[in-house]
């Protein structure tokens, strides 16, 4: 029987096994956290761009609104933390979501508020006129208070000295995600 010379075997060592350990170790380790933080990045964008395109959706809604309303019947309020903008729409008009038969229901409010019962959303209600608008329900019509989705974070409709207003919307993703701030000049009908 041949028996084998000790010094022709050949193997891994413990020392040199556990350094290969060691560096696979540290190479999952950068792996994983160059992946993490890929997927953070791209969660972070992905908001960024949802939040400016409710933002900007949200903005052309409103200034669409507030341009077919009569320039003489704009009433704007700020009461706390809440900002309420009450308008009426020329008898006749089909103006969204008004759209159903005799078009009477002209009188509009768009009401934002940043605490109280629906923080961080616009809420609107329409009636047959501005007086009616107290007892009409409000309903979302921008924004959310819940999660990542976009909450609007402030509202201000100003008129200038030029008969115009400046319509300034701020919006953000989810409760301390990334902001922008949505502005323009808005002439409603004469």
């Amino acid at each position: 029987m041949k028996t084998m010379n000790r010094k022709h075997i050949q193997g891994f060592t413990l020392i040199e096994m556990m350094i290969s350990i060691v560096v696979a170790s540290l190479l999952s380790i950068a792996v994983i956290n160059t992946f993490t933080s890929q997927s953070s990045m791209y969660t972070v964008q992905s908001q960024r761009n949802r939040m400016a395109n409710d933002g900007r959706d949200a903005y052309e809604i409103l200034s669409r609104l507030l341009r077919q309303a009569q320039i003489g019947s704009i009433v704007t309020a700020t009461t706390g933390t809440t900002v309420t903008i009450d308008f009426t729409i020329p008898t006749g008009y089909a103006i969204w979501p008004n759209n159903t038969g005799t078009f009477a229901n002209n009188a509009i409010r768009l009401q934002w508020d940043s605490a109280g019962s629906n923080p961080n959303e616009i809420r609107y209600a329409n009636a047959a006129n501005i007086a009616a608008l107290g007892a009409a329900t409000l309903t979302t019509l921008i924004g959310n208070t819940t999660g990542s989705n976009t909450q609007i974070t402030g509202l201000a409709f100003v008129q200038n000295a030029s008969n115009d207003y400046l319509l300034t919307l701020r919006a953000r993703a989810g409760g301390n995600g990334p902001s922008a701030t949505f502005q323009g000049a808005v002439m409603p009908r004469n």
